[in-house]
């Protein structure tokens, strides 16, 4: 016994904090590493930048979903957590890409030209992924049920936080 608390409750205080700090680093880690990756595949900082922003958005808002479908903190939840930034990199990254690329000489042009070339690619990807991941929601493994929920939540929140967050400001103070 510890402070007068037994000794497995002080334990699984130190177990959660240790989840909560691997957690914070793995996104910490995965979000700075996308920005690096973004910046090196753009060589625009302004669209780095405003990605690095849609990204942390998008982790934001899975954890918000995963707290009201009251998820325990547990050591699966905490990699989670940690490969969040990597699953909502790959919307982000196409439409960055395209709209860096664009030949047209306006954020305008860019950014209709993004949404031509690659939007119903990047829908159609989004679309499939959750597709694929809500056939675990029927699995009677609870670790196939969460990586589910997980799995199609990130996809959701990254196609809405790309298409219509990093995109607007794309078309708002984008390079030309």
């Amino acid at each position: 016994a510890c402070d007068g608390l037994p000794a497995p409750l002080w334990v699984l205080m130190h177990t959660l904090t240790t989840y909560v700090t691997s957690a914070i680093h793995g996104s910490a880690l995965g979000i700075c590493l996308a920005f690096v990756v973004i910046l090196v595949a753009t060589t625009q900082i302004i669209i780095a930048f405003t990605a690095l922003i849609s990204i942390f958005c998008i982790l934001m808002s899975v954890l918000a979903m995963m707290k009201i479908a009251n998820y325990d903190l547990s050591a699966m939840t905490s990699v989670r957590i940690a490969l969040l930034a990597g699953f909502s990199v790959d919307f982000i990254m196409h439409l960055a890409h395209v709209f860096a690329v664009s030949a047209k000489p306006t954020r305008e042009g860019k950014f209709h030209e993004t949404f031509e070339v690659i939007a119903v690619s990047v829908f159609s990807g989004m679309l499939t992924s959750v597709i694929a991941a809500s056939v675990l929601l029927f699995c009677t493994i609870k670790f196939f049920k969460t990586f589910a929920f997980f799995l199609m939540f990130t996809i959701t929140w990254a196609w809405i936080w790309g298409n219509f967050f990093f995109m607007s400001v794309m078309y708002l103070v984008g390079p030309d």
